[in-house]
């Protein structure tokens, strides 16, 4: 019985420790977010890959022109299924900051800075120099996004609602266009007010695998791909998790086995056995 008891215990501490529930409502505003099924939730969940290389590519054509994803190197890629080909090809269509020359430069003779071709070990390039360069054009620096889906409040339910939650002007009332201004309207930003226009529409990226680009599954596949970004090692650690679960269960078995044949040796010892009561 005591048994019995503790099996049920431990399954819901792993439920506690690895459940990937979302958040019913957006940090600080009270408008629920859009909840979505994510391949990685639940006990058995795994990142869907084919969803992840296709949010890459919603990133790579869309999102890298002005986020950054300091954390991310080329050769993660091949975690989702890439070929040690097939990222090199990808680095090649980047260029980094090289070292310095024979000559400790890194400039050139026009004052620019040294670059080469990126190599599978390197980050995903930063579309600017530094967030001043990148505040010069936006405003604000945008946010890197390498840990955005672990920052913020509803994690993927949060970063797809906020990309499908834009109004268009055409659409808005009065007194949501005058408080959005210049700026643009999103039903899920804190405060609605966001600088950032809609990024993602239908058909913004033209999917390599024949999926049909609209603009819910561009969402859905970046927020799943930024993710992955923010934990890539969510798969494994929950194959230990059920690992180091099964080993106590099997554990817990073998002790209460052996306590049971210590007690029933001990309890049918006579009294003047080799265990004296006196």
């Amino acid at each position: 019985m005591r048994l019995m008891k503790i099996i049920p215990a431990a399954l819901l501490g792993l439920t506690l420790v690895t459940g990937a529930s979302t958040t019913a409502l957006a940090s600080g505003e009270g408008a629920e977010l859009k909840h979505q099924h994510w391949h990685f939730q639940g006990f058995f969940g795994q990142y869907d890959k084919a969803a992840a290389l296709r949010g890459f590519q919603v990133f790579e054509e869309v999102c890298s022109a002005c986020h950054a994803a300091k954390y991310l190197r080329f050769r993660d890629l091949e975690a989702l299924g890439l070929s040690k080909d097939q990222v090199k090809a990808v680095a090649a269509k980047y260029e980094v900051n090289a070292e310095p020359n024979e000559d400790g430069e890194i400039f050139d003779g026009d004052g620019e800075r040294l670059k080469r071709t990126a190599l599978q070990s390197d980050v995903f390039p930063a579309p600017f120099a530094n967030e001043k360069a990148a505040a010069s054009v936006h405003g604000v620096a945008p946010p890197d996004l390498s840990l955005l889906a672990k920052a913020r409040e509803g994690g993927p339910d949060y970063i797809y609602s906020l990309l499908t939650s834009y109004v268009d002007s055409d659409h808005l009332t009065e007194e949501q266009a005058k408080k959005a201004g210049d700026n643009n309207y999103n039903a899920v930003f804190p405060g609605n007010v966001i600088a950032m226009a809609a990024p993602l529409s239908d058909e913004s990226v033209e999917y390599v695998d024949g999926t049909e680009p609209t603009l819910e599954q561009h969402a859905k596949d970046v927020s799943e791909f930024l993710m992955w970004v923010a934990e890539p090692n969510l798969d494994s650690r929950k194959r230990l998790g059920w690992a180091v679960l099964l080993f106590m269960v099997v554990f817990t078995i073998l002790a209460y086995l052996a306590y049971r044949r210590v007690h029933a040796r001990v309890h049918n010892e006579p009294a003047n056995g080799p265990w004296p009561l006196h």
